[in-house]
């Protein structure tokens, strides 16, 4: 139905679309097959017999139709399965998309005054010259991630099956627990794991709430293994953080600051979420030389370490809650009565109690120091230098100047120019006529059947948002 060279500028363009973030559905291809099969069947007929490409009776069926059958689209992807497949679209942000481009990278890094280089270099943290971190105890890293308690715990690999009829899912009622926390995290570029900061949806916090393991936060440091074991749990209305718990948690980092003695002031490198730094919280920062910086809107994904390894927290608390529901269905079955139906683990609910006792457990082991040092890495920070290269591209944007453009046609007048250094009327002149008209032919017909040339198959590429 298609020509080969059809085909190679489909997979092309469906490429292109790809990396500029539009990637092609079936219903898309259709219609681009549909409009490639029409403009070669209206060239066919301007041409006069010049470079004629009969259309197949599929072809025409696929004009009448308005698009190939399923069958094509099994055979099409089958064959060119080593470059394109089909997958199920994975949801992203467009507004955090739209920031994923080179210009973002290098106005992260270098933009005059106000980019991350010069920010370390005019606090003392980076040598001007040898564009070295001195001391990478000085760059710091905090983010929250918000955790449930327990909710939606059966994700993984690690889940026992279920018998269940053909055709329909096998539904397992359990308890869920969807009260929400809030995880409050900092690490310097040494892969150093300061004290945890715990927020909670409460009013008050009794000692009945408050288990034995919560000990181990006894304010020391660990420099051997890069962790503190500094800890603060705070209390709101919401479980989240606000400019009282913010003030909390700086107080703690100060105090952490000065057990390691580590120089001030340190650059702490933030998301922008402003509603926290009330005044109180600024005044502090300043008055004990943490500056906050902060990247550009929506582009944390890509330019924040803790974003790199934040996933490996809530898979560690993941774990501990289905291990502590495990452990509690074996406590429960040694006083169940004789007849008595067995416990299902999905019947186990995780309190307030409970999930204290499960992140003190995890907290120390969920990351080692080297996950932290990738973490850095993956976002540009390489121990003591800079290094934007590292930085995966593999779902940047594709700007729009950057996709090649379709050009015009080939010019007639240039060909109609007498020869150069040549009589007029000689056999010399004529046959160079000659050869300037066929590569004119020749030309054309290269324009003609090249679709991308021609605009047929420009990629569809998402915009940039552009800082003003």
């Amino acid at each position: 139905m298609l020509l080969q060279c059809e085909r190679e500028s489909l997979v092309e363009w469906m490429l292109a679309s790809d990396e500029g973030s539009k990637s092609v559905e079936r219903e898309t291809l259709g219609a681009k097959i549909v409009e490639i099969l029409t403009d070669r069947r209206t060239r066919n007929r301007q041409s006069q017999g010049r470079k004629y490409e009969k259309l197949s009776k599929n072809a025409e069926l696929c004009i009448q139709n308005g698009g190939p059958i399923k069958k094509f689209f099994q055979h099409f992807f089958g064959y060119y399965s080593d470059k394109i497949g089909e997958k199920k679209p994975v949801a992203a942000e467009k507004k955090r998309v739209a920031q994923y481009t080179e210009a973002a990278v290098k106005e992260h890094f270098f933009a005059p005054g106000a980019g991350l280089e010069d920010t370390l270099v005019r606090h003392g943290i980076m040598d001007p010259d040898t564009k070295l971190i001195k001391d990478p105890r000085r760059l710091l890293n905090r983010d929250e991630t918000p955790q449930f308690m327990d909710y939606n715990s059966l994700r993984g690999n690690n889940i026992r099956k279920r018998v269940s009829a053909k055709g329909k899912s096998a539904i397992i009622p359990k308890a869920e627990n969807r009260e929400s926390v809030t995880i409050d995290v900092v690490m310097d570029l040494s892969g150093f794991l300061y004290g945890a900061h715990l927020m909670l949806a409460r009013e008050t916090l009794t000692e009945s709430v408050s288990p034995d393991e919560v000990s181990v936060f006894d304010s020391q440091i660990h420099e051997h293994k890069k962790f503190s074991t500094y800890g603060l749990m705070t209390l709101n209305e919401s479980g989240c953080q606000t400019g009282v718990t913010l003030l909390q948690r700086y107080h703690m980092l100060d105090a952490e600051l000065n057990a390691r003695g580590v120089p001030r002031p340190v650059v702490e490198m933030t998301d922008n979420h402003d509603s926290r730094y009330d005044e109180h919280v600024l005044a502090f920062c300043a008055a004990k030389g943490i500056l906050q910086w902060s990247e550009k809107a929506n582009t944390s994904g890509k330019f924040q370490a803790l974003d790199q390894v934040n996933r490996k927290l809530h898979t560690a608390i993941a774990k501990g809650v289905r291990e502590f529901k495990r452990e509690r269905r074996l406590q429960l079955q040694l006083h169940r009565g004789a007849g008595e139906p067995n416990i299902d683990i999905s019947d186990i609910k995780v309190n307030t109690t409970d999930f204290i006792r499960i992140f003190c457990t995890v907290w120390f082991s969920w990351s080692t120091p080297m996950d932290r040092i990738t973490a850095w890495r993956r976002v540009g920070i390489c121990r003591n230098l800079l290094g934007p290269s590292e930085i995966d591209r593999s779902h940047f944007l594709v700007l729009d100047s950057e996709v090649k453009k379709s050009s015009a046609p080939p010019s007639v007048a240039s060909f109609r120019a007498s020869p150069q250094n040549v009589r007029k009327g000689s056999s010399e002149y004529y046959k160079r006529k000659i050869s300037a008209y066929k590569n004119l032919a020749t030309s054309w017909e290269d324009y003609e059947s090249n679709l991308a040339e021609r605009g047929l198959l420009t990629p569809e590429i998402l915009a940039p948002l552009l800082a003003s």
